[in-house]
């Protein structure tokens, strides 16, 4: 459903993405790096917010970057930032509805889908909260509510559990989960947990190039310990260790 292909991204003269290929498979796909590695960078792109230098993205036959079928390809894409900005003094439905409303739909349907998705999870009873009266969690929960408006088939959520605690974490990743039933979702962490707890396939990204993109078993695989609890964080860490000591 959503292909990348080739894909180089600079910031003036540094490189931030190199010749990055990726097809996206139905399910969750894990995105992982040290912070700095591109993640961000990456599922700007490929959410179609940031035109990349070189390369193509693609939903079905929408390539995202082109004029004629950008706005019929950005339908199927729901995005959620690590970060986003919002009025304080909105109310959370005021707030999805807003989203829904600049992405193209009739305010009536936003306003009416925006308390659907809220309700998804687990906010319908924060309709009518301030945005700035709401905790570290219902913000992200908020968040993911407005990348589900339009019913995507692809979600794109990048570090959807920053800044959380060990519960909101959890409650977070289970959403995910729930939520990703017929999707094709692309969830990126530093956090390794995260990423075991919800893909069964794992991309690693490191200073902008990938290095791994397979199952999380093979990366475990990968692991120089013995213990199961720690063997994909194991895997990941050899990874990048081998890749700042010259070794692919």
């Amino acid at each position: 459903m959503l292909a990348i292909d080739a894909v180089s991204h600079f910031y003036k003269k540094q490189l931030a993405l190199e010749e990055i290929s990726l097809h996206l498979e139905p399910g969750i796909t894990g995105l992982v790096g040290v912070n700095g590695a591109g993640k961000t960078t990456m599922l700007s792109i490929a959410s179609g917010s940031l035109k990349p230098t070189h390369g193509l993205v693609a939903v079905g036959d929408h390539h995202l970057y082109e004029r004629g079928s950008r706005k019929a390809g950005l339908r199927h894409i729901g995005y959620m930032p690590q970060a986003f900005a919002y009025h304080p003094s909105f109310t959370a439905h005021e707030y999805v509805t807003y989203l829904g409303y600049l992405r193209g739909q009739k305010w009536a349907a936003a306003w009416s889908m925006a308390r659907d998705v809220l309700a998804s999870v687990g906010l319908e009873g924060k309709l009518r909260h301030k945005m700035g009266s709401l905790s570290g969690g219902m913000i992200r929960r908020v968040g993911l509510a407005q990348a589900l408006m339009g019913n995507p088939e692809v979600l794109l959520l990048d570090e959807p559990t920053t800044g959380l605690d060990p519960e909101q974490r959890s409650a977070i990743r289970n959403l995910i989960a729930e939520l990703a039933d017929a999707k094709f979702v692309f969830v990126s962490s530093h956090i390794m947990e995260d990423i075991e707890a919800l893909a069964a396939k794992v991309v690693v990204l490191h200073e902008g190039a990938i290095l791994f993109s397979n199952s999380i078993q093979q990366l475990r695989n990968i692991s120089p310990v013995d213990n199961a609890r720690d063997a994909a964080e194991a895997g990941f860490l050899s990874l990048v260790t081998r890749a700042r000591s010259g070794v692919r």
